[in-house]
């Protein structure tokens, strides 16, 4: 599945150096407005009290297991170690406070 991926784009030795991995996994502005979108279409799958950094890293790891499945195959993938340190790296709760991004409500 990430090799896959990773072929549309051949100089690519990890999926995080894949030109859209950062547009699809890790813009703010992005993932606010897929967060609000799942949150209208299955309101009752994201649990209440996550932290800030929960809701990002949750609404990034489904939007990296969209971008690889378009077809919704293998929802229960694990996750590569490398995406999920660029999305603890990404979303640590110090960034994720700052004003500039979103809150997600």
């Amino acid at each position: 599945m990430v090799w896959r991926k990773m072929s549309t784009f051949p100089i690519t030795t990890c999926i995080r150096e894949h030109p859209a991995f950062n547009a699809c996994c890790l813009d703010k502005y992005m993932l606010e407005k897929n967060y609000n979108r799942n949150k209208r279409r299955f309101p009752n799958a994201i649990p209440g009290g996550l932290s800030q950094p929960k809701k990002y890293k949750r609404t990034a790891e489904g939007e990296y297991l969209d971008w690889l499945n378009p077809d919704n195959q293998n929802r229960d993938a694990t996750l590569p170690s490398c995406v999920k340190e660029a999305f603890d790296g990404k979303f640590p709760d110090s960034t994720v406070r700052d004003a500039s991004w979103p809150v997600l409500q």
